[in-house]
């Protein structure tokens, strides 16, 4: 019998995105901090568990060779490139339309002179995406969207990046997503969280959460569950269609490296020793390469639209 398709998605964030939702100031010397220990365990957690991911790239880091030379390598291994906007605004849907297509069509352009590889893929700053973005998305050529996450906690990621910040974000509390699909869809011209009944030539790809208790999977609510916690709750991860696996850089980042970026010393999990962590990341892919076979996140949307012409 054959697997179904996996994937572990990375969102390339820097030391200036974390500041930006947390309220912090910073200076542009310090943006490749995480980049500097995160990345390369990044790059051997994928090679040692023979894992082809797909990575979100905010293009206007692409002038540091710090984030420009590991993406490279990665290309050339047969990884997706993706975009994560050019700036990563947030909140982004509140942004001018100028804006929110200008960051969408420069990182793409970008993305695609600097790697010489079509662009398909999108994942929204803070999971803030509408259906005006999904036309821009569709218009320019991309095959599919990653920002929808269906969980009862993603309002209540709004509202700690709002508590965090001092009150000084107003993204959007998006309720919508609650529940939205947890499979891969055609997104409605009225609602990116609703099923259209026409077929189009963009998927939303869900971010994968618990199945019926929709809470999310992803490490910063792992890290807080457990292993005990999450070895009796895989198997419903296991029951799922396709799986989605949302990371971050600073998700290999740890408290033994928290004196060089004392500012997120308070991030959630960073507490961990990171050979805990990557031990913890390394048996969830072990656990669940048993029943999903890992892909690239366009190989998933190109599989679902190639069984929606059948």
């Amino acid at each position: 019998m054959n697997k179904k398709m996996g994937n572990i998605s990375v969102d390339l964030d820097s030391m200036s995105e974390y500041h930006d939702f947390y309220g912090y100031k910073y200076n542009s010397d310090s943006v490749c901090k995480i980049w500097d220990m995160g990345f390369p365990r990044v790059i051997d957690f994928f090679e040692e568990n023979q894992v082809k991911g797909t990575f979100f790239v905010i293009t206007d880091h692409l002038r540091f060779p710090e984030v420009l030379e590991p993406l490279k390598y990665l290309a050339s291994k047969g990884h997706e490139i993706a975009s994560h906007t050019h700036k990563h605004f947030y909140p982004f849907s509140l942004r001018t339309p100028e804006v929110i297509q200008e960051e969408i069509i420069v990182s793409k352009k970008l993305l695609e002179d600097k790697f010489g590889v079509p662009v398909k893929g999108f994942r929204a700053p803070g999971y803030d995406i509408n259906s005006y973005m999904i036309d821009i998305l569709e218009q320019n050529g991309f095959v599919y969207d990653s920002s929808i996450m269906p969980s009862i906690l993603t309002p209540l990621i709004v509202l700690a990046s709002r508590f965090k910040s001092g009150w000084t974000t107003n993204s959007p509390f998006h309720f919508s997503h609650t529940l939205a699909p947890r499979d891969i869809y055609f997104p409605s011209k009225k609602s990116v969280t609703r099923k259209s009944k026409e077929k189009r030539s963009l998927v939303e790809i869900p971010i994968s959460v618990f199945n019926k208790s929709r809470l999310p999977f992803y490490p910063t609510f792992l890290n807080t569950i457990g292993m005990v916690g999450l070895s009796k709750m895989l198997p419903l991860m296991k029951n799922l269609k396709f799986f989605n696996f949302e990371m971050h850089t600073i998700d290999f980042i740890s408290h033994d490296d928290v004196e060089k970026i004392s500012s997120l010393s308070r991030h959630p999990g960073i507490h961990y020793p990171y050979k805990v962590k990557r031990a913890y990341y390394d048996w969830i892919v072990q656990e669940l390469s048993n029943s999903f076979e890992w892909a690239s996140l366009i190989e998933l949307a190109e599989d679902f639209l190639k069984d929606e012409k059948k």
